[in-house]
């Protein structure tokens, strides 16, 4: 029994299963409650609701049905009730009563076939940066994944679309790629070992032991390299397990700089769902129910070592209060312990780009260097102070006057740090979004259902670079960093590590 040992009920189960897929079965609405009143907060783009045109954001559901059955009034129900009613199986129909925002004295009747929609906020996205270093213009891919999600048929798959993303920066050209996993916490174990896959072109990804000490090597089998250039991979205490997986086997393959917080989370356990409530006779079919999630396996590195506890260390730190809050796998009860097996014995290709050990220590000198003095690290350094000051405050103090003074102190130091947070406004490089076909797709439909294009005149809008609105200090340090690495490799004339020099891991 472990932390990640536990029992999930029908609704947990289906949200389980919604987080892993990143697509489910409705109507496409956010709803939120408003003073006892279901009330539209968004419409997903391209889903059912907002194809149908008679919905719009703040529009009032007063009553639902199915498609013949009798009307419910929801005015005042508990909206995770209201959800039930209103989701249901694919090609469906629900009826809704609305009190429409544009005529609030009025009520209409709508009828909306359920759809499957796709979370397209929580697929991969990319952006291409614009850095300018050493009076050089550099072009640089950035790949945010959420979570290494995937699907038993045809729907969205972390690799696929990390694959489908780096083919589309390749063709613009870029000459170094950052996998931002910072708020990963995980997801599919196969999608985890596809994924390494993309930057190695065979080799050992993952060893899992079982309860009974047997030991399975995970290898990439196929030599494809869809990404054979210089890469970072940019993570925190909150990126865990699959995240972990594929951040210490690139780093074990020599094949990618960690950047980040001291280390990864330290989730090194494999767990397995357990059906509740199946039927008796295996001729009849399981329905939805409850499900155990059951810690079944620990993971290894290629090298032998665990995750668990420790995480995978960064190459390169960067500062940040994460190091001082509890949210490690180490903070949590019950967890277990760290241990090692024996490492696999395996060489890489000759083709596979490896990082020189001497670039990284110069890359690390020249950030290290940037963090004593660059004013957004010391806007970080500054904020870190004040959490630990609040923490180490172990008595309340009764009077009145110093407790208004204390206020007043720490409203005065949370303007001031805003303030020189806002100084930072047009430090960021310039960047371009770079959207899955997935996604081009569903906000195309939507754009249809609003009338502002025809299907078929429909193409897609050519983003052009802008300047973001505040500034991501880790991501603009991991950009500078990566300038770092092609200067250096440029100027030592290294391309890649020879073959000869590699070692066995």
């Amino acid at each position: 029994f472990d932390p990640h040992t536990t029992f999930m009920n029908l609704k947990e189960k289906e949200k389980f299963d919604q987080a892993m897929n990143n697509e489910f079965v409705g109507i496409g609405a956010v709803l939120t409650d408003v003073d006892g009143f279901c009330t539209i907060k968004e419409l997903l783009p391209g889903g059912p609701a907002e194809a149908c045109r008679e919905l719009e954001p703040e529009d009032i559901i007063i009553k639902v049905a199915q498609a013949e059955g009798p009307f419910v009034d929801v005015v005042d129900m508990k909206l995770s009730k209201i959800v039930d009613l209103i989701k249901g199986p694919k090609d469906t129909i629900v009826r809704m009563e609305i009190k429409p925002i544009k005529s609030p004295t009025t009520t209409k009747i709508i009828s909306i076939v359920r759809d499957k929609i796709k979370l397209t906020d929580k697929l991969a996205n990319a952006s291409i940066h614009m850095v300018e270093h050493e009076n050089k213009n550099h072009k640089f891919g950035v790949i945010e994944l959420p979570s290494f999600y995937g699907s038993a048929g045809k729907g969205p798959k972390a690799t696929d679309d990390v694959e489908e993303l780096i083919n589309v920066l390749k063709k613009e050209n870029i000459e170094g790629l950052i996998l931002d996993l910072r708020r990963n916490g995980g997801g599919y174990l196969s999608e985890a070992i596809d994924l390494a896959g993309l930057f190695i072109s065979r080799g050992p990804v993952v060893q899992v032991k079982n309860t009974d000490g047997k030991i399975r090597k995970k290898f990439d089998f196929d030599p494809k390299l869809v990404w054979n250039m210089p890469l970072i991979l940019l993570v925190s205490r909150q990126s865990a397990s699959a995240s972990e997986i594929v951040t210490g086997a690139l780093k074990n393959h020599k094949r990618a700089i960690v950047v980040g917080d001291k280390s990864t989370h330290g989730k090194g356990t494999v767990q397995s769902l357990l059906q509740m409530n199946l039927p008796f006779n295996f001729m009849q079919s399981a329905k939805k129910g409850s499900a155990a999630k059951i810690t079944i396996q620990k993971y290894y590195l290629p090298s032998g070592e665990s995750t668990q506890i420790y995480g995978v260390k960064s190459d390169i730190v960067l500062p940040s209060v994460n190091e001082f809050l509890p949210i490690g796998e180490s903070d949590l009860d019950n967890a277990l312990e760290w241990d090692s097996i024996a490492p696999v014995n395996h060489r890489r290709t000759e083709n596979e780009f490896v990082y020189d050990m001497d670039n990284v220590e110069e890359i690390q000198k020249r950030s290290l260097d940037r963090q004593k003095m660059a004013p957004e690290f010391d806007y970080i350094h500054q904020n870190i102070e004040i959490f630990k000051d609040r923490k180490n405050k172990k008595n309340a103090v009764l009077d009145l006057a110093v407790r208004l003074q204390d206020k007043i102190q720490d409203t005065n130091s949370t303007d001031q740090l805003n303030d020189l947070y806002d100084s930072f406004d047009g430090i960021s490089f310039p960047k371009k979004e770079i959207k899955l076909r997935i996604v081009e797709d569903q906000l195309a439909k939507s754009r249809v259902a609003r009338g502002e294009i025809d299907l078929e005149t429909n193409s897609s809008i050519e983003e052009e670079y802008t300047k973001p609105d505040s500034l991501d200090i880790r991501l603009h340090e991991s950009l500078r960093i990566m300038s770092d690495w092609l200067s250096i490799r440029e100027k030592s004339q290294i391309s890649g590590t020879p073959f000869s020099e590699i070692k066995e891991i």
